[in-house]
C-alpha cells in the first residue's frame, strides 16, 4: 500500500486542541479501540522520571490486532477502519463504540507530539508492524507529512513485558512521547491529585458495565514505572457506579468502633419501575427498523444519608464520593459518554442520593448529536435545556404534539420523546428520595425544627460572596428573562474558550447569576507552574486554583477534606497550612529580592502590586468581619 497523507483537510493541520476534556478522555479513546477489538485485558503504563513527572505514558491490549494496512490508515485522520460503520454496519468487533476512525491520531496528538503503534494480528509480538508520526519532524512536514507503509517490527521487550503481553496471540501497544497537552503533570500527588486518582475515578466509571462482578469481561490495570522499566504502583481499575449498586466498589467509608459506616453494601437500592425501556421505530431509508433504549433509576438506603453522630452525611467520605458523582449518567452501548448535569441543581445538596442512567444504542448517535470523540450528545442536552412547553402548542397533549412532530421532522421528534422520558424518569427519582426523606428525621439536610435550615457555605462560597459585595454586586434586577438567557449562554460560551469543561461551565455560569457574583473560585488542574491564574469573564473574575500545584493540598485541601477528629491530627494539619502560608510569602519575597538586583524600576512595580493587593485585601476581611458579626 503507497503511503498517505495524514493531513485530509489543509496542508499541516495539525489539531492539538480536539476537544478532549482531559487527559482521561483522551485515553478513553484507546481503551475504545481496545474493547472494540475484543480485547478482555488492557494496560496502561505511565512513565515517571526522578520528579515523579510523567514522560511517556503506553496502552496496552490483547485485542485482535491490526492488519498492516488497516495500521497505516488509522494512523491518518478519517482514515480509520470504522469511519463507515453508521451506514454500513461494519467495524471490527462486537462492540460499536468507534465512530468515525479518528479516534486513533486525534487523541495521541492531543496529548503527544509523538506517538508510535505497534499491532498484530496472530502469532505473537513476533508479527508485530510498526507505524506512527513525529508531528515536531520538519523533515516529515516539509516532504508532506505523509504516514508510509506499516514496517514489521517487535515492539520494545522492556514495555511489551511491564505490559504482560509477551505471549498475546494478537495485540496492540501505543505509545505516546514527547508528552505536552497532559491535563495533569504528575502520575500521583497525594492520595487524590494527580492523573491515576482521576484515571480510577473515571475510568471506572466509563466502563462499569464491563469491568464489574467475580468474571468480568475486561479487566483495566494502571501501572506506574521509572525510566529503569522498575515498577512503582500497580492497581487494577474497580467499578465506579454512580447508581451505587454495584456491590464491592471501591468507595471511601468513615472508620468507627464498630467497623465501617455506612455498613451497607451496596450503599443504594434499585427503584425501577416495572418497565423500564422504551421502544423507538427509525425511519430508515432502507426500512423501518426499531431500537430500544433502557434505564435504571436508585435511591439511597437511610444509613447511606443519615447523620453519623451528629456529622452530616455529605461531609462523610462517602458523602463527598457520592458528590463527584452526582448527574444524569448517558451510556452509549454500556460505556458512559458522560455524566451529565443538564437537568442538576446546582445548589441542591440532595441531589448526591439518587441516581438515573439510560443506556443509548449506537444507531441514535445522529439523532441525539453524539460528538466525534464521544464525549457529549449534544442535541439531547440543548433539548433538555429549552423548556418542553415551548414545543407544545396551545390546547396540545404531549402525544398530541409528537403526533404532530412526526410530520413535521421525524428525527426530531425521536429526539423529544426521548428527552420527555428523561425529565419524567429524573424527576420522579429526585421526588420519590425526598419523600422518603421528609418521613426519617435523621438525615443531612432534613431539620428538626420546622424551620427550613440552608446547608453552611463551604469557605470558597463565603469568600465569593464577600468579595462580590464589596464591588457591588451583580445588577440584574431590571433584566427581562431573555436577557439573563443571553447573559447565561455568553458566560458558558467564554468560559469554554477558557478550556473550562462545558458542564463546568454551566455551573459557573449558574452559580454567579443565581447569586449576583462578581467572582467564583474554581479548582483546576493542570495549570502548569502557577498556583492560580486569573481570566476574566464578560464582567466576572474567574480565579482558578491550581490543583496540581505542590502547595494546593496544604493550603486548600488541608481542611476542607479532613474527616479527622482527634485535637492532635487538626492540629498538625492547621499547622501545615500556616506553615505552607508563609511559603508563599517567602516565594513572593524571592521574586522581589531578584528582580531589584536585575531591574530596580520593575522591582517598585512589584511592590506597588502588593501594596494594592494588600489594600483590596483589607476592604475585603473589613466586610468579612461585619458579615461574621451580622451572623453571630
Amino acid at each position: 500500500m503507497p503511503t498517505r497523507p495524514y493531513f485530509t483537510l489543509s496542508e499541516h493541520s495539525f489539531e492539538k486542541n480536539s476537544g478532549y476534556k482531559s487527559t482521561v478522555y483522551a485515553l478513553a479513546e484507546l481503551i475504545d479501540n481496545s474493547v472494540e477489538a475484543e480485547a478482555d485485558f488492557i494496560s496502561v503504563i505511565l512513565m515517571i522520571n526522578r520528579d515523579k513527572r510523567l514522560l511517556k505514558i503506553a496502552v496496552a491490549d490483547n485485542g485482535q490486532g491490526m492488519s498492516p494496512n488497516v495500521l497505516q490508515s488509522a494512523i491518518c485522520e478519517k482514515s480509520g477502519e470504522h469511519l463507515d460503520r453508521q451506514t454500513s454496519g461494519g467495524g471490527v468487533g462486537k462492540k460499536k463504540f468507534g465512530k468515525y476512525g479518528v479516534g486513533l491520531p486525534k487523541a495521541s496528538i492531543s496529548q503527544a507530539n509523538k506517538f508510535t503503534v505497534y499491532s498484530w494480528k496472530s502469532g505473537g509480538i513476533k508479527n508485530a508492524y510498526c507505524n506512527g508520526i513525529n508531528i515536531k519532524d520538519v523533515k516529515w512536514i516539509k516532504s508532506g507529512a505523509e504516514v508510509p507503509e506499516s514496517k514489521k517490527s517487535n515492539p520494545p521487550d522492556k514495555w511489551i513485558e511491564v505490559a504482560n503481553l509477551a505471549k498475546a496471540n494478537s495485540g496492540t501497544f501505543v505509545l505516546w512521547e514527547d508528552l505536552d497537552g497532559l491535563t495533569w503533570s504528575r502520575a500521583r500527588q497525594g492520595n487524590n491529585k494527580g492523573l491515576i486518582p482521576q484515571l480510577e475515578f473515571q475510568i471506572g466509571r466509563t466502563y462499569r458495565k464491563f469491568i464489574q462482578g467475580s468474571k468480568p469481561e475486561l479487566t483495566i490495570s494502571i501501572k506506574v514505572i521509572d525510566e529503569s522499566f522498575n515498577e512503582v504502583e500497580h492497581l487494577k481499575v474497580t467499578p465506579n457506579d454512580p447508581l451505587y449498586l454495584t456491590p464491592g466498589c471501591k468507595i471511601p467509608r468513615e472508620i468507627t468502633d464498630g467497623g465501617q459506616w455506612p455498613p451497607d453494601d451496596p450503599l443504594f437500592e434499585e427503584t425501577t419501575e416495572e418497565t423500564n425501556f422504551l421502544e423507538i421505530e427509525l425511519n430508515d431509508e432502507a426500512k423501518r427498523k426499531k431500537v430500544t433504549i433502557s434505564w435504571r433509576r436508585s435511591a439511597a438506603k437511610i444509613n447511606t444519608f443519615s447523620r453519623l453522630n451528629g456529622r452530616a452525611a455529605g461531609n462523610l467520605p462517602h458523602g463527598h464520593h457520592a458528590e463527584r458523582n452526582v448527574g444524569l449518567s448517558l451510556l452509549r452501548e454500556g460505556r458512559e459518554v458522560e455524566l451529565s448535569h443538564v437537568l442538576c441543581n446546582p445548589s441542591e445538596r440532595r441531589e448526591r442520593w439518587f441516581g438515573v442512567e439510560f443506556n443509548f444504542p449506537h444507531e441514535l448517535d445522529t439523532i441525539l448529536g453524539m460528538t466525534n470523540n464521544k464525549q457529549s450528545y449534544t442535541k439531547l442536552e440543548q433539548v433538555l435545556r429549552d423548556p418542553f412547553a415551548s414545543y407544545i402548542l396551545e390546547g396540545e397533549s404531549t402525544t398530541q404534539c409528537l403526533n404532530r412532530m412526526r410530520h413535521e421532522d421525524f428525527n426530531y421528534s425521536i429526539l423529544l420523546e426521548i428527552a420527555w422520558k428523561i425529565q419524567k424518569v429524573w424527576d420522579t427519582a429526585k421526588s420519590n428520595h425526598l419523600r422518603m426523606r421528609e418521613s426519617n428525621q435523621a438525615t443531612e439536610e432534613t431539620p428538626t425544627s420546622t424551620v427550613q435550615e440552608l446547608p453552611p457555605k463551604s469557605p470558597e462560597e463565603t469568600a465569593e460572596q464577600i468579595a462580590s459585595e464589596a464591588d457591588g454586586g451583580r445588577q440584574s434586577e431590571n433584566q427581562t428573562k431573555e436577557e439573563k438567557e443571553q447573559e447565561r449562554m455568553k458566560f458558558v460560551e467564554n468560559l469554554v474558550k477558557s478550556n473550562v469543561p462545558k458542564n463546568e461551565a454551566i455551573q459557573i455560569a449558574e452559580r454567579l447569576l443565581k447569586q449576583g457574583l462578581t467572582y467564583a473560585i474554581v479548582n483546576r488542574a493542570g495549570l502548569g507552574s502557577p498556583f492560580f491564574n486569573i481570566s476574566s469573564i464578560v464582567d466576572a473574575k474567574i480565579i482558578e486554583l491550581n490543583e496540581d500545584h505542590p502547595v494546593h493540598p496544604f493550603l486548600l485541601s488541608t481542611i476542607d477534606n479532613s474527616t479527622e477528629t482527634d485535637v492532635d491530627s487538626v492540629s498538625k494539619r492547621l499547622k501545615d497550612t500556616r506553615i505552607a502560608l508563609l511559603l508563599m510569602l517567602e516565594a513572593w519575597a524571592r521574586i522581589e529580592s531578584d528582580t531589584r538586583s536585575l531591574n530596580p524600576n520593575e522591582q517598585r512595580l512589584i511592590q506597588r502590586f502588593r501594596e494594592d493587593w494588600g489594600r483590596s485585601l483589607e476592604g475585603f476581611i473589613e466586610k468579612f468581619n461585619e458579615s461574621s458579626k451580622s451572623q453571630s
